[in-house]
Formats: structure tokens, sequence, C-alpha cells
């Protein structure tokens, strides 16, 4: 039974109850001078008139406080869709975000890896042929292009959606991109190439920093991946599952 159904039912008898009260009060035989005779529902109701006045008191007491809570209900229900409107295309662009991000991630860890697997083992850096240096530039380009990323103002609005692990590991991320733009200027894509030593742009140690961001990469994408499955889970069970995210 729906609740409609119950108020519809509440008020049906909250009629039968005043009709079987007031039409006896109003058209009953009145008792006798001598306490004698009368309707017998009338005279009920004249004796008993202050009790039964209490029980309504409290029937239409209890009523009201029902009713009243009924409508901060549907207040809230209304609010809560309201907030949900006003919040759905952050929602949506939360969500195009990390289905984006991540494959824009693993692919800055594919470039920077095609430097680090010239790398021998046990060193820090490759020995600095052309094509090494190529693939650094490449590598340190990609670093700038993934700090602009994360740093984004698409990133930034979609963080009020993100849960705690996530947000941590884009703080690293973010933080390590951040190590290799400040050491590199954008300008190191137009140096020349010179074989045989290590590009004066590219400090030393800086090959240690790329090794360690690749997995700190890996890892923020696995987590948006995880976040936007969950994420969607949650639309679903909310009825959002219809809206399109892209």
């Amino acid at each position: 039974m729906t609740e409609d159904h119950k108020r519809k039912l509440e008020l049906l008898w909250i009629l039968l109850v005043v009709a079987a009260l007031v039409l006896p009060a109003a058209f009953g035989e009145p008792r006798a001078p001598t306490g004698k005779g009368g309707d017998v529902v009338r005279n009920f109701l004249f004796d008993f008139q202050t009790l039964i006045t209490g029980i309504l008191a409290i029937l239409a007491a209890r009523w009201t406080v029902r009713q009243m809570r009924d409508s901060d209900r549907l207040q809230q229900a209304r609010h809560e869709r309201e907030l949900h409107v006003t919040q759905m295309p952050r929602k949506l662009a939360a969500l195009r975000l990390a289905h984006s991000v991540p494959r824009q991630l693993r692919e800055g860890v594919a470039q920077i890896e095609q430097l680090l697997d010239l790398v021998p083992e046990g060193a820090f850096e490759p020995d600095w042929t052309p094509d090494a240096q190529l693939k650094a530039k490449f590598a340190i380009y990609r670093a700038h292009a993934l700090h602009r990323l994360v740093n984004s103002r698409a990133v930034t609005d979609a963080r009020d959606f993100f849960d705690p692990i996530v947000e941590e590991s884009l703080e690293q991320a973010s933080d390590w991109l951040k190590l290799i733009t400040d050491v590199v200027s954008e300008g190191f894509f137009m140096e020349e190439i010179t074989p045989g030593r290590r590009p004066r742009w590219f400090p030393e140690g800086l090959g240690a920093v790329l090794a360690d961001l690749t997995p700190l990469c890996d890892s923020l994408a696995d987590e948006l991946d995880r976040w936007a499955y969950s994420f969607m889970g949650a639309r679903k069970q909310t009825g959002e599952h219809n809206a399109p995210i892209s």
C-alpha cells in the first residue's frame, strides 16, 4: 500500500469518526431534566466530552507531527534532486576525465620507458647516443605534458568526486612531475644533440627520478580506472546510468 493510499484511508477514518460524533450530538434526543432517557450516544458524548476532546487533540497532534515529517522528507528529497541536477555536468565531466586521463598517463609512461630501456642495469642514465638523447627529449617533453594534464582545470574540478586513494596518487604523481618541470625548462627541446655526453639540460640523477615517476603514473592510471568503475556503479544504483559519458 502506497503512502498516498494510507493518507486517504486515514482521512476516511477521520471523517467517519467525526460523522459518528457530530450526528448524534446534533440530532440525538437530549436527556430529560430528571437525568433519564435521551439518546445513548448523545449522552455518552456529553458525559465524556472532556476525555473525548483530549483524545482527539492527541490524535490531531500526532497527525500534524506526521505531516510535518512527511513535508521535511519531501523537502529533503527535492533538495537532493536539485543538488543532483546541479552537479550532473561536473559528474559527467569527471567521468569523461577518468576515461581519458589513464590512457594519457599510460602513453606518457610508455614514452618515458623508451628512454629507461636504454639505461644499463645498475646505472641511472643511458649511453648518450643520438637516439638516447632524442628519446630523452621526448620523455621530458611528455613529463611536461603530464604535469599540465594533472594540474589542468578539468582535473581540478573533478577532484571533489575523487576518493582519498585517487587523491593521494594524484598528489604523488603531481609532485614528481613538478620536480621534473622545475629542473628542466621547456626550452630544452630546441637544444642541440651532443653525442657521447650527457646533455646539459638533463641534470645528473634525473634518470632515477624518471624511473620513480613511471610506477606513480601507472598507479594513478589504475586508481582512476578503479574509481571510474565504482563511480559508474554508484550512478547505476541512483538511476544516472542513462546519461551519456562522452
